[in-house]
């Protein structure tokens, strides 16, 4: 077998893995990397390729978390029909991500709770908006 034939057997799906990890950390916040690496069914050494640490590992899921509002967002058409109409497409579109986020909340709360923040250059998250606005802009996710 060629090298580049066993690299193919080795490729790693990132999706599934952060998926697989999403699902376990909802149901048990504090998994260790070893239980994540499990469910994912790859080795740790092979979840450490893919993710340094847990903080990188939450960062990734924080860009999916993202990544899930947006496409919940879009498939919602908040702009159309009334606004009561507008709102239950919302949340019935959300829904599906509510266990991550409300994860991801909790994580960031006990992150920010030891006095470091995540905000930064290339970080997926900034300062909830005092502004009312309910979806980030793509300036406040890239600074």
């Amino acid at each position: 077998m060629s090298h580049v034939g066993y690299g193919r057997l080795m490729a790693v799906d990132r999706d599934h893995v952060l998926r697989s990890a999403a699902a376990l950390l909802t149901r048990r916040s504090t998994a260790t990397m070893d239980e994540v690496a499990k469910a994912a069914g790859i080795s740790r050494a092979t979840l450490h390729r893919q993710f340094a640490g847990r903080d990188a590992l939450v960062r990734a899921l924080e860009a999916l978390g993202i990544q899930e509002c947006e496409a919940a967002l879009d498939r919602a058409r908040p702009d159309d029909g009334p606004a009561s109409a507008a709102v239950r497409r919302v949340v019935r579109e959300i829904e599906p991500a509510a266990a991550l986020l409300a994860f991801l909340y909790s994580e960031n709360q006990l992150f920010e709770g030891r006095g470091r923040t995540r905000a930064g250059p290339g970080s997926t998250t900034a300062s909830p908006p005092s502004s009312g606005a309910a979806r980030p802009t793509a300036s406040s996710a890239s600074t």
